[in-house]
């Protein structure tokens, strides 16, 4: 399970649809059961309810049916550390910029080499785009044979001839 730092709209729909269960999940796990996640604890209910409001918010800017009737509510509870506290351990923890980096490295990872979030992509998807078509430029180089010659997988995969 994760929480994505990436802006939610720069995930697709079954990313967002994701986030919602498992805001739901960890809220269970670690606000209900009382169990530890990530650096997360009871103390932390009021974040999982913030993420929780930015996904229900991306829901409506999507016109997903739940985000205009949602049946499912947090509990909210004003005990325990505020979001803004929450983030700031978090953040010391790892740096914000590095969980951007690495949320948006596994998105580009995962829709296989694209970009498909609900805004227009980000300037900063760019050079992971970029890097990730190099790295199958150069597998595709690798499998040419050392005499110059592709098998013909190969080359079937690519589309040459």
């Amino acid at each position: 399970m994760r929480i994505w730092h990436v802006p939610l709209s720069e995930l697709d729909n079954q990313r967002i649809l994701g986030a919602h269960q498992e805001i739901h999940a960890l809220h269970a796990l670690v606000v209900r059961d009382g169990r530890n996640w990530g650096g997360l604890t009871q103390e932390d209910a009021a974040y999982f309810c913030w993420v929780h409001s930015l996904t229900l918010d991306e829901f409506r800017e999507r016109g997903f049916p739940s985000g205009t009737d949602h049946q499912t509510p947090m509990m909210l509870t004003t005990l325990g550390h505020t979001v803004e506290e929450t983030l700031l351990r978090l953040d010391q923890a790892r740096r914000w910029p590095e969980r951007l980096l690495q949320d948006r490295t596994d998105l580009v990872e995962r829709w296989g080499g694209s970009y498909r979030g609900r805004i227009a992509v980000p300037l900063a998807y760019a050079p992971l785009l970029h890097a990730y078509q190099a790295v199958i430029d150069e597998d595709v180089r690798r499998a040419i044979a050392p005499n110059g010659r592709s098998s013909p997988d190969v080359l079937e995969q690519v589309g040459g001839t």
